[in-house]
């Protein structure tokens, strides 16, 4: 009987040393949310890969307008709160999650209360996200806001979110790097937002405030860590089609070939063009001039996997024109789809064959 107390003990002990290792891997993050005329039955949080927002876990919200997650955390990042308010832009919840965190949130409609055991850096974030929510407004769809009310805002606006950057000073280097990055990123991407929401008053068409000169540069993305941003992709997309929009005396296609000119990390530019392709509705023939050039640049696994699906869909129907591509065999050497049916036609019909190939996949 002893025996068997003692190896119940130890084991318990074993469960008890165990959870404790595995929760310092961990950030917990319990809540409330009271939003007159909102049942939430639900509250989301999202983490980031490649410049956008996925699900990380859902929590049911019960009677009391409670909720909780214990998440794992394996590298230090940003985290989103959405009860429903994230499309909307209604209000930022952005949270830097360690492990060890111990955070307490009081959502109501237009803010939240931060308390806790252990919140980190988040009192600092959580000012970060008051300026990102001053901006949303602007860049809602609907309601009636216009370039009279945004232009006597924006400079005060940009100001502020500066000298709220100089000030995030903490000891940790990559926090402060990645947070004055999430400023600037949320400031330009609703910026651009405002111009792309349809209006119901228009200003002039060289009428735009000055500051968004000063972020146009010839180098404009060389920074990876955009893309720990949820809106990392969308500040890329955003600012492109502003520039195409306003570059000239009539509107323009944007010109993919042109864009990544403006993009100097690798990584940065296979999520760019994966996005931009998947969104651009290209016809066949548009896609076709543009693919020897952009290809190359795509080479990660998930980009791979899309075009290969992409590709599929654009030649779904029968007796299209084949689309003409390039990899390397086994002894390293380009070969391409025309090289195939040309030698594959003269093996099978004669030069005669492979002259007809060449008029139907080469011209």
């Amino acid at each position: 009987m002893k025996k068997n107390a003692f190896y119940f003990i130890m084991t318990f002990i074993m469960v008890q040393m165990s959870y404790a290792v595995n929760l310092s891997d961990y950030a917990v993050i319990k809540g409330t949310i009271a939003i007159p005329d909102l049942k939430t039955k639900e509250i989301t949080l999202y983490n980031v890969e490649e410049g956008k927002p996925v699900v990380a876990a859902t929590a049911k919200v019960n009677s009391l307008g409670e909720f909780g997650f214990l998440t794992p955390v394996s590298a230090a990042g940003f985290y989103y709160v959405n009860y429903g308010q994230f499309k909307s832009r209604n209000q930022l919840i952005r949270l830097y999650l360690e492990p060890k965190l111990d955070i307490n949130l009081a959502i109501s409609k237009d803010s939240y209360v931060l308390s806790g055991k252990n919140i980190g850096q988040n009192a600092l974030v959580q000012k970060a996200n008051e300026i990102y929510n001053e901006f949303a407004p602007f860049a809602r769809l609907g309601g009636n806001v216009t370039y009279v009310e945004f232009y006597p805002f924006i400079d005060k606006g940009v100001a502020k979110a500066e000298e709220f950057s100089k000030s995030i000073k903490t000891k940790d280097a990559n926090f402060n790097k990645l947070l004055k990055l999430a400023v600037a990123t949320d400031v330009e991407e609703l910026t651009y937002t405002f111009f792309r929401m349809p209006r119901t008053a228009f200003p002039d068409k060289d009428d735009r405030p000055a500051v968004i000169k000063t972020w146009q540069t010839d180098k404009k993305f060389t920074d990876p860590d955009l893309l720990k941003l949820q809106n990392g992709v969308s500040l890329m997309s955003n600012y492109f089609f502003y520039v195409t929009m306003n570059s000239g005396d009539a509107p323009k296609r944007l010109d993919l070939t042109e864009a990544i000119t403006h993009i100097t990390d690798p990584a940065l530019k296979d999520v760019y063009l994966r996005d931009a392709v998947a969104t651009s509705r290209m016809k066949i023939e548009e896609y076709e001039k543009i693919a020897p050039s952009i290809k190359p640049l795509m080479v990660s696994d998930a980009s791979k996997a899309f075009l290969l699906e992409y590709e599929k869909v654009l030649h779904k129907s029968v007796g299209q024109k084949g689309l003409d591509f390039t990899y390397k065999d086994i002894n390293d050497k380009p070969v391409s789809f025309s090289d195939l049916k040309v030698n594959l036609s003269i093996s099978i019909y004669g030069q005669l064959g492979a002259d007809l190939v060449k008029q139907r996949f080469l011209t």
